[in-house]
């Protein structure tokens, strides 16, 4: 019986859900050198509704992402 909440705090902790308190705290890194830029999906994801659909994803030198 004490093994199911020890399971959910481990998948917590893996899943990012016990994140930073507060966002603006939070320590940024510069991107690893060739991922700074704009990155886009070539197709759309099987899950999205339109078939028109694309994902775009920028990171900035600074590390920061949009």
């Amino acid at each position: 019986m004490k093994r199911i909440p020890v399971m959910i705090l481990l998948a917590a902790a893996l899943s990012g859900c016990a994140g930073a308190p507060e966002y603006a705290k939070v320590v940024a890194a510069p991107a690893p050198q060739g991922y700074a830029g704009t990155w886009t999906s070539t197709t759309p994801q099987k899950a999205l509704i339109s078939p028109e659909a694309v994902a775009s994803f920028i990171i900035s030198r600074s590390g920061n992402t949009l």
